[in-house]
């Protein structure tokens, strides 16, 4: 049972950096969004 737990720590840690590196482009991919709709409403 030790090694089935420490696989599935390891599964966690490795989901949970899969899923901050999608986080990071999608804050990046909003923050690009918003300074065109800025953009466009300014100029």
């Amino acid at each position: 049972m030790r090694n089935a737990d420490a696989d599935e720590a390891s599964d966690i840690a490795n989901d949970a950096m899969y899923l901050e590196a999608i986080r990071e482009d999608l804050v990046k991919k909003l923050t690009q969004s918003e300074e065109v709709r800025v953009k466009q409403v300014i100029g």
